[in-house]
């Protein structure tokens, strides 16, 4: 559970910049593929939450191929200020709570396998 509220911690941080228009669009979109792959994990541990391995495997193949997104995230999220984090918390907290909810049920049936606190471990940073 800790794993799945870190990972969501993580999304929150991306950053947003507003001096340039590019760098708020490009900010945009990183903020919604975040969010994507959050909901994408999240459909994978609630179709496995009753399956511990099978859900480990398949987050680790899939945090595996998001790999290079989550090493620019994290990059992202070095210098963020208390207002972008506020901001990114006030526009994203209602989706992000669904993607936590729907994963809730599964990470706490499963938070003790090794398959899947690895995967989660990985893409926690």
């Amino acid at each position: 559970m800790k794993i799945a509220f870190a990972l969501a911690a993580l999304l929150l941080l991306v950053p947003a910049r507003s001096s340039h228009a590019d760098a708020a669009a490009d900010n945009a979109k990183l903020m919604e593929k975040a969010m994507a792959v959050m909901e994408d994990m999240a459909n994978i541990i609630d179709a496995n939450k009753d399956a511990c391995d099978p859900m480990g495997d398949k987050l680790n193949v899939y945090v595996d191929k998001q790999a290079p997104f989550f090493k620019q995230l994290k990059d992202a999220t070095k210098n963020l200020t208390a207002d972008q984090k506020k901001a990114l918390t006030d526009k994203y907290s209602d989706r992000m709570g669904k993607a936590v909810k729907k994963m809730t049920p599964g990470m706490t049936n499963c938070q003790k396998n090794a398959k899947v606190t690895a995967a989660m471990a990985k893409a926690s940073g």
